[in-house]
């Protein structure tokens, strides 16, 4: 897996039932150790966005459409039922 911050283990979880979904890569990035998110919310995604990248090119999809939650610790999710065309966040979910 790829190094974050302070050549940290990248904490990226993967899980066999939507392995088993051929249309979809998935990974799940926790918390990095080291990487500073107390800031406005703005340069926290700035910042979180070359994480991800990392981690989208050690699984091999780094060249595909990234969709992700807006991460609101709310009580919707988002539902992706084709391939996305462009990258997308989905606004108000978790997930």
């Amino acid at each position: 897996m790829s190094v974050g911050v302070a050549n940290e283990p990248l904490p990226v979880e993967q899980f066999p039932a939507l392995t088993a979904i051929r249309f979809s890569r998935h990974a799940f990035v926790g918390r990095v150790p080291g990487l500073d998110v107390a800031s406005d919310k703005a340069e926290a995604l700035r910042r979180l966005d070359a994480i991800h990248g990392e981690v989208r090119k050690s699984i091999g999809i780094d060249k595909m459409p990234l969709a992700t939650a807006e991460q609101v610790h709310g009580r919707d999710i988002a539902a992706i039922d084709r391939r996305p065309a462009n990258d997308h966040c989905f606004a108000g979910c978790d997930g």
